[in-house]
């Protein structure tokens, strides 16, 4: 195997010694490996089975690197935020129940003993 050095300013060689866990020829590695997949994607639209399988295990996907496309972002706008969309959603099932009283009951039934 071929062994490439590079050379690193003092501000990052010291970052790069406080993580001495880190197997950085394994981050560059893979980083490599994800450029030329995003590469070979960007130019046939397709990846092998075995860049999937890799994509896979590193829960990454050459189309994670695309820009957002206008469409979306004008899309996600006009929809609004995740949490006021869902404000109020089940209020009426919960209109007669004290909440924490439901939830205090939950909690306390998930420490069910093993024998039971």
């Amino acid at each position: 195997m071929s062994t490439l050095t590079i050379p690193l300013d003092d501000e990052i060689y010291s970052k790069v010694q406080v993580l001495s866990w880190v197997r950085w020829s394994k981050v560059v590695q893979d980083g490599i490996r994800k450029r030329r997949i995003l590469e070979t994607y960007l130019r046939e639209k397709s990846i092998s089975e075995n860049d999937a399988a890799f994509c896979e295990a590193i829960d990454w996907h050459p189309v994670d690197e695309l820009p957002i496309k206008q469409e979306v972002i004008d899309k996600l706008k006009k929809t609004g935020s995740y949490k006021d969309r869902l404000r109020g959603l089940h209020k009426k099932v919960w209109k007669n129940t004290d909440t924490e009283e439901y939830l205090k009951t939950e909690r306390n039934s998930w420490n069910c003993d093993a024998a039971d």
